[in-house]
């Protein structure tokens, strides 16, 4: 027969793990956590600011994305090749975004890399939520202070070994900034964090500013978790370099820290 002290132990230790679990819970729900929109849509004749303002969601990859453009001037920021600027192909829509990188079209100036970054902040979120289905639990940061530092750029293998083996050690960009390796720029929306990166040896060399924006929520990958959509866009502070990029956080039971994974938007519809 098995000691009812024993046995009063394993139940707390037991007890312990699940609250743990529950304590990283953004949602500790038991019917269903529906997809939403972090951060509103912006098209040029209208805003979407919540997935209740739409019947379905398909129709918005049609519509003309908000660029900066005169409504009926073409936006012309993916071309085809290099050294042909003639190859440039018209592109407005998701839609019209798909198709380019379908037939092998990109930005490939600062300017066209400039425009692309309206288009990074629409698109992957439409192909995300068109995907995404209600999530059971969620495991992710109540704060995007808590995301992973692998979410951060590096030049270099050095700076690589630092992020990665942070990383592995469950280190946040709030521990970056507690460390003073990074130094936070304020944002206005509460949906998204900036900072200037002080880890590299050549600070005046090698600067970024980075800004992290979570874009919708949804479970895209079917696990029955909430998964998250962010964007991460990174400034050189000297010099005209930038990058704009979507990438997809998940985390479930099984992960003690979240992955974090460049999101490839497909190449057909």
């Amino acid at each position: 027969m098995e000691h009812p002290f024993l046995i009063t132990i394993a139940l707390v230790l037991l007890n312990g793990c699940l609250n743990d679990i529950q304590l990283k819970q953004v949602y500790n729900a038991e019917g269903k956590i529906q997809p939403k929109l972090i951060e509103p849509l912006k098209f040029a004749k209208l805003t979407i600011k919540s997935l209740d303002e739409v019947e379905d969601i398909s129709v918005l990859f049609d519509a003309r994305i908000d660029a900066g453009y005169d409504k009926d001037e073409p936006i012309l920021f993916m071309r085809l090749k290099e050294d042909d600027p003639e190859s440039y192909i018209n592109t407005e829509t998701a839609n019209d975004y798909l198709a380019a990188i379908k037939k092998g079209a990109f930005p490939m100036t600062t300017a066209d890399i400039a425009v692309s970054s309206f288009f990074v902040e629409v698109v992957p979120v439409l192909v995300f939520l068109k995907k995404s289905k209600p999530s059971k639990q969620s495991l992710l940061y109540e704060d995007l202070m808590d995301i992973s530092i692998s979410v951060f750029p590096w030049s270099g293998s050095d700076e690589r070994k630092q992020i990665e083996d942070d990383s592995a050690a469950g280190l946040t960009v709030g521990d970056y900034l507690k460390k003073g390796l990074i130094t936070e720029v304020s944002r206005e929306s509460p949906n998204k964090i900036g900072f200037k990166t002080h880890y590299a040896k050549d600070v005046i060399k090698h600067g970024q500013e980075v800004i992290i924006t979570e874009l919708s929520r949804g479970d895209y990958d079917g696990d029955g978790f909430e998964d998250s959509m962010i964007s991460i866009s990174t400034y050189y502070l000297e010099g005209s370099g930038r990058d704009y990029y979507s990438h997809i956080v998940t985390r479930s039971e099984v992960q003690s820290v979240m992955k974090i994974e460049q999101f490839i938007i497909p190449k057909s519809k």
